[in-house]
């Protein structure tokens, strides 16, 4: 019985992710990033997540755009303070996460 619970589980994990990196009309659901608040400035372009943003980008973003729903992290691999948004963003310093995005995730 317990096999069955831990294989129950597995699949379970597996079926979430599954869910999470649909694509979007046969795309990956993206998100902009903006170095300047209202969409201005240099701009990266992140499709499903980034672990970590480039060295260029990281701690940068002040503002976004996000198809779906993403994860923002102040730090690496998803951890320290993170923040949940979709659509426009246009001054990260509203959600406290201005200058500080270091990973995201769909």
């Amino acid at each position: 019985m317990k096999t069955i619970a831990v294989a129950a589980a597995a699949i379970l994990t597996v079926s979430a992710g599954m869910a999470a990196a649909q694509n979007y009309g046969g795309r990956q659901p993206s998100a902009v990033l903006y170095d300047q608040p209202n969409f201005q400035g240099r701009q990266t372009t992140v499709y499903g997540y980034a672990t970590n943003l480039p060295r260029d980008f990281n701690d940068k973003a002040m503002s976004g755009r996000f198809q779906g729903r993403w994860r923002i992290c102040e730090d690496s691999d998803y951890r320290g303070r993170c923040q949940d948004v979709n659509g426009e963003v246009p001054n990260m310093n509203l959600l406290g996460m201005g200058e500080r995005i270091s990973s995201l995730q769909a």
